[in-house]
């Protein structure tokens, strides 16, 4: 009918008004729920969209343990700009030398002492031999059920499997751009439930120096302050771990777990 061919012709008409989309546009589109969490959005062609790689913040030195009081060098608290003691700038090198660790907001005064180690008692846990699987690896290990790991005198030897901190069994990740949320993180394998993803780690903050950390803070948009026990926070702001970049969530897929490492938190 008619009509049909004006529809038809607005429409066509429409379409050349409407300009081509860049390729590049395409591969770097992305869509956010409700929840602001991130979901892969197909292309024109049916592609599933990756989600895109980000570059890691320059303020920020990526550690991989715990840094406790007297354990960081003395360089890691000079304001940038200032001198070391051979009277160079801290902030330019020469090439081929390695740069100075990055400023922390935290003193060497507010850091935590390292609590001294104590070696757990013994899970009694029976390994098979004959079979050579993994056993403490569940709540029928006493020390997985209280979320503490077997020490050395664990009597599976190299098969125990609650030694997932001490041998540094993260998953395989990456940092993307989660938009709205700044940087998330991806776990870059197959995992399945309860599964250990990383650790979180960070500096070692008194619990009298906190108030003083979250006013110099108060300026910043996202906070990396996570509590260890009733006297130690950790403060990943600066110098942390990869975990620092994982994002609260109202629908996680992940949850925070507390263990005990050789009687440590």
């Amino acid at each position: 009918s008619i009509e049909q061919q004006q529809q038809q012709q607005s429409s066509n008409k429409e379409d050349q008004q409407q300009p081509e989309r860049p390729k590049e546009e395409i591969i770097t589109d992305a869509a956010y729920t409700t929840s602001l969490h991130w979901t892969n959005s197909s292309s024109e062609e049916g592609a599933i969209i990756p989600k895109r790689p980000i570059a890691l913040p320059s303020d920020v030195e990526h550690i991989s343990e715990v840094e406790w009081a007297d354990e960081a060098p003395a360089a890691t608290h000079q304001p940038r700009g200032g001198h070391n003691n051979n009277n160079t700038s801290s902030t330019t090198a020469a090439a081929g030398q390695q740069q100075p660790p990055r400023c922390s907001a935290v003193t060497n005064l507010a850091k935590a002492a390292r609590p001294r180690f104590v070696r757990p008692e013994r899970c009694f846990c029976e390994p098979d031999l004959t079979l050579q699987l993994q056993t403490c690896v569940d709540t029928s290990c006493a020390l997985f059920a209280c979320q503490e790991e077997c020490g050395t005198n664990c009597a599976a030897g190299p098969l125990c499997g609650n030694k997932r901190i001490q041998r540094r069994q993260w998953k395989k990740l990456s940092v993307f751009d989660a938009g709205l949320k700044g940087r998330g993180l991806m776990v870059q394998e197959p995992c399945k439930k309860y599964d250990f993803i990383v650790e979180y780690v960070g500096v070692a903050v008194k619990r009298q120096y906190l108030d003083a950390l979250f006013r110099r803070y108060k300026t910043e948009r996202m906070l990396y302050i996570m509590a260890l026990d009733g006297d130690v926070y950790i403060d990943a702001r600066h110098r942390g771990g990869i975990a620092r970049y994982i994002n609260h969530s109202c629908e996680p897929n992940c949850a925070v777990h507390r263990w005990k490492v050789r009687g440590v938190s």
